[in-house]
């Protein structure tokens, strides 16, 4: 069973920039990049299930602390990561999720394989 991971990626720091590599093609397979999507979410709401049926979706935090929660095949777990951690989460298709802000506010950058399809998508009120 493929379950979400964390991947870690690499920081350069320069005198006057620093830089994020969050792919390397070469290094990690996980195919084309679809979209870019940035989520603004607020401590006040969490976000439905969803799944997809065949998009790996790939998320990164990219402003304040959020909480990340995954169902699949009768088993849940969660993960929380904030802007300042140098991962990113890779959820494979099949697997439920959502997330919610721990921060008043929080911004997480989608970086799917494939480009958005409505048809990919199952959904789940909370």
């Amino acid at each position: 069973m493929k379950e979400s991971k964390i991947i870690k990626y690499i920081v350069d720091e320069y005198s006057s920039s620093v830089i994020e590599k969050l792919l390397d093609a070469e290094e990690i397979n996980i195919g084309l990049i679809g979209d870019l999507y940035i989520s603004n979410i607020r401590s006040d709401t969490t976000t439905d299930w969803k799944k997809h049926k065949k998009q790996q979706s790939r998320l990164k935090v990219i402003e304040g602390n959020v909480c990340f929660e995954f169902l699949k095949d009768d088993k849940s777990w969660s993960y929380k990561i904030n802007s300042f951690d140098k991962c990113f989460v890779a959820i494979p298709p099949g697997t439920w999720y959502r997330f919610t802000s721990i921060t008043p506010t929080s911004k997480i950058l989608s970086f799917p394989d494939m480009k958005h399809s409505e048809k990919d998508i199952v959904r789940r009120k909370v």
